[in-house]
């Protein structure tokens, strides 16, 4: 079964033993978990999607403080986090839960405006 965290974190977040992905703790991120899909706010926050995405869009806005997952199957926003002020490095994140879990492709995508 597919599980997975995908989003974007501070560069300077914790990264060894036990930590609580939140934007508190630098970490904005979705998750598949168990078929079920969450944001993962403070508390997380139980998502429905229309249609399970086989390519999740992230587009961040930083001078904005923009973060918002879309599913580039059906062209749905699947979550958009409260604005933030983001400062310092950002980096990309991504986990595969178990082996399990197919293969991730990171893909470069034109800039499109969906909504």
């Amino acid at each position: 079964m597919q599980s997975w965290d995908l989003g974007i974190c501070r560069d300077t977040v914790k990264r060894k033993g036990r930590v609580t992905m939140s934007p508190q703790n630098g970490f904005w991120a979705i998750r598949l978990y168990d078929g079920e899909y969450w944001a993962l706010t403070s508390p997380e926050t139980p998502l429905t999607l229309r249609e399970r995405p086989l390519n999740v869009g992230i587009f961040l806005d930083y001078e904005a403080g923009e973060l918002s997952f879309c599913n580039m199957t059906d062209g749905s926003r699947i979550f958009t986090f409260p604005k933030n002020t983001f400062n310092g490095v950002l980096r990309p994140l991504f986990r595969l839960w178990s082996s399990g879990s197919g293969p991730l492709s990171i893909v470069d995508v034109e800039e499109k405006r969906l909504m």
